[in-house]
C-alpha cells in the first residue's frame, strides 16, 4: 500500500487510475488481517518466554494504540488544514488541495515505511510458530498430567 500511496500523489484527476487504486487498497486492507492473525502467534511466543498468558495486555496495549491514532488523525489533519488556510463549503486555493493531496498520499506512506523498519526484524517463522506451539501443548499436557496425578 506504501507505493499506491505514494502514486495517490499524482492520480487524483484521472478517475479510472482512482478507481483502480481503491480496488488494489482494497487488497492491501486484507494485509491488515494478517497482521491481526499474527497476534496469536506472538501471545504465544510471549507466553513460552515469560510462562504468564498475557493476552489481556497485548489486546488492551493494541486497542489503546488503535484508539489514540484514531483519534489524533483528524486532529492533527484538521490542525494542518486550518494552518494551510482551509475553509469548508468554498473552492479552496490550489495550497490547500496540494497540501490535501500531501497529506492523503505521501505523508502516510511515511508511516508504512516507520513501520516497516521497525518490524523488518520480526522473526516469527512458520518453522518457530509450530516450535512454540509444540512447546507449549507439551508443558500444558505436563501440568494437567500433574495435575491429576496430584488428585
Amino acid at each position: 500500500e506504501i507505493g499506491l500511496r505514494c502514486v495517490m500523489y499524482f492520480l487524483v484527476p484521472y478517475k479510472p487510475l482512482v478507481y483502480a487504486y481503491m480496488v488494489i487498497v482494497g487488497f492491501g486492507i486484507g494485509g491488515l488481517m494478517l497482521v491481526l492473525s499474527l497476534l496469536t502467534d506472538v501471545l504465544d511466543t510471549d507466553e513460552l518466554e515469560t510462562g504468564t498468558r498475557r493476552a489481556g495486555a497485548f489486546l488492551g496495549f493494541w486497542t489503546l494504540v488503535m484508539k489514540g491514532a484514531r483519534a489524533a488523525g483528524p486532529v492533527l489533519v484538521g490542525a494542518i488544514l486550518a494552518v494551510a488556510g482551509y475553509v469548508p463549503n468554498v473552492a479552496q486555493t490550489p495550497f490547500v488541495v496540494e497540501t490535501l493531496r500531501w497529506l492523503y498520499g505521501p505523508i502516510p506512506s511515511l508511516f508504512f515505511v516507520a513501520g516497516y523498519l521497525v518490524f523488518r526484524r520480526f522473526s516469527l517463522t512458520r518453522e518457530r510458530v509450530s516450535e512454540v506451539q509444540a512447546e507449549l501443548a507439551r508443558r500444558r499436557n505436563f501440568t494437567v498430567a500433574a495435575v491429576k496425578e496430584s488428585g
